[in-house]
């Protein structure tokens, strides 16, 4: 496995992982990720902004010329009123074929933090869905804390 930054190649191989994460996030909660219709040429036109965006950056899992993973980050805002140090880092998108944690995601979380924390000792964030438990796991083995809860009403 390859742990490599994305290029405009990769980004219908992107868009497939998050349309796949999206019908699994829409199983969970109908109404909070409700999938456009539209979705994926949304993802595909937004992705390619970002690809050239020397503000943000998409590391992807290639095996074989295969992408298995993605993670898409770039540093963010803090309010005033919080003083972290560092930089604060938001990982926007965290996508793994086949709930894959302990590899894909292992190796592409340890890149991220080898471009990131590791160089400003700042910080990750990422928002994982309560009921990815899987995911939720991982992050747990790998030293990182739950922080928010999202509660939603639906009508």
């Amino acid at each position: 496995m390859i742990i490599r930054e994305a290029v405009a190649a990769d980004i219908d191989a992107i868009v497939d992982l998050l349309e796949t994460k999206r019908l699994e996030l829409e199983s969970w909660e109908p109404r909070f990720w409700k999938k456009a219709s539209a979705s994926a040429d949304i993802s595909k036109a937004f992705l390619r902004s970002l690809v050239d965006d020397p503000n943000t950056a998409i590391l992807v899992a290639d095996v074989e010329g295969k992408i298995v993973g993605c993670i898409q980050f770039k540093p963010t805002f803090v309010p005033p009123v919080y003083v972290p140090g560092g930089t604060t880092w938001m990982v926007d998108d965290f996508v793994v074929c086949d709930g894959k944690w302990e590899e894909t995601g292992s190796a592409l979380l340890k890149e991220l933090r080898s471009r990131t924390v590791n160089k400003s000792d700042g910080q990750l964030v990422f928002p994982i869905p309560v009921k990815d438990t899987t995911a939720n796991s991982f992050f747990v083995k790998n030293g990182l804390s739950a922080t928010t809860t999202w509660w939603t009403e639906q009508s």
